[in-house]
């Protein structure tokens, strides 16, 4: 199986590919062409990639996939128009992740809830697929360490990774992987097109999305709870009473 990280023109494109447990390739190109003549020459069923499949419909709200994360507590770029994204340089890289899509739509079709899909290519999200693979809602600071840690308890050698973006092209070959095998959780609908990321309980979800809210209700009012204990009760309210 086959994960992308998508960059912009400078970084470009970062590719594993895995089978089993194994890393068996890596790739580092600048053009979608030679990255899915890369995947075809190893024979991959399904590919995975770190970026989005289709831009937000005109007057449409948020991708349904973008929004369902948020409610899991995984945050997410959200998808522009094709419109308001060109010439934003910003957004090359999602014009890069569309012109992967493309290099591979004939041999491997975009996964739209297909049935029985055999041969696609989906979109991903590394920090989701973190988030599934540790059961919780996992904080992308010093993401390099925790999502190496996720790989080595898949099984996975990340040493043979030599930075992130391959940390999270491994990630992606993960989602491709749990495809292909039919345990995976696709957030999203036909419309916006789906993230796929591996397996995991509704309840774990749900329980992560609620710690994750309490923290942030906390972090809120901890600021006003530490004004109130720093400061001295108002002796006059407090006073006993005179004797008579």
């Amino acid at each position: 199986m086959i994960g992308i990280d998508v960059g912009g023109p400078a970084k470009g494109f970062h590719v594993v590919a895995i089978c089993h447990a194994e890393i068996i390739g890596t790739l580092r190109s600048h053009s979608a062409v030679e990255v899915a003549a890369w995947c075809l020459d190893r024979g991959s069923a399904v590919v995975a990639v770190d970026a989005p499949c289709l831009w937000r419909g005109v007057g449409r709200p948020a991708r349904a996939a973008e929004r369902q994360l948020a409610q899991d507590g995984i945050s997410s770029f959200s998808t522009p128009t094709e419109a308001a994204a060109r010439g934003h340089p910003f957004y090359t890289w999602m014009f890069a992740g569309m012109e992967i899509f493309r290099a591979l739509a004939k041999s491997h079709p975009l996964y739209l809830g297909q049935a029985d899909p055999t041969n696609v290519t989906l979109e991903t999200f590394p920090q989701a697929v973190a988030c599934a693979l540790a059961g919780q809602i996992v904080s992308a600071k010093e993401k390099n360490r925790g999502r190496r840690g996720l790989l080595t308890r898949a099984g996975i050698d990340e040493s043979k990774l030599g930075n992130i973006d391959e940390v999270d092209a491994a990630l992606c070959a993960l989602a491709a992987q749990s495809f292909s095998q039919r345990s995976f959780h696709a957030y999203g609908d036909r419309e916006g097109g789906y993230i796929v990321v591996p397996a995991w309980s509704r309840r774990a979800r749900t329980r992560s999305a609620t710690a994750r809210r309490a923290n942030q209700t906390l972090a809120t009012l901890s600021p006003a709870l530490e004004k109130i204990i720093a400061t001295p009760p108002d002796a006059s309210s407090h006073r006993a009473p005179s004797p008579s």
